[in-house]
């Protein structure tokens, strides 16, 4: 193998390991947490109560998700980390009342279990299930206090 077709290996390989890493940070994340939150049903509360918590935790109506995958995150918090996505605010607060409950190690470690567990929530949960949850664990009433 001459060294020209060495450095296209070794560059090949680099650009896999740097397309594998979000995966990977992902997977890694979502082991570190301890088990998975629940979503709340979202019959149980009015679409008004829904609504108007979503508002005070800084999510813009209408309530939607987007629902991310590890790449679309990383991309976003390396190119635009101010950006703010439907469900975003939402799904983070859920993630860090859920880690926050289960104590897991060094901050890295729980920014990782934390954005990890955030993207696992805007998979898997729908709009009104996070709403729902918001809700019910009453995740948004200190914002509310402090804006007031």
């Amino acid at each position: 193998m001459n060294s020209l077709q060495r450095a296209i290996v070794a560059l090949c390989v680099v650009a896999g390991l740097l397309m594998a890493f979000p995966g990977l940070v992902y997977l890694t994340g979502l082991a570190k947490v301890d088990g998975r939150p629940a979503p709340a049903d979202p019959a149980r509360f009015s679409r008004e109560a829904i609504v108007a918590t979503w508002a005070r935790c800084g999510e813009r109506g209408p309530v939607a998700v987007d629902a991310v995958n590890p790449w679309t995150y990383a991309t976003t918090l390396l190119f635009d980390p101010l950006a703010i996505t439907p469900g975003s605010i939402a799904a983070w607060r859920i993630a860090a009342r859920h880690n926050g409950k289960h104590p897991m190690g060094n901050m890295l470690s729980w920014h990782t279990s934390g954005a990890a567990l955030s993207v696992w929530i805007r998979r898997h949960w729908s709009a009104e299930q996070i709403g729902a949850t918001l809700v019910r664990d009453d995740l948004c009433s200190r914002v509310s206090e402090a804006a007031g």
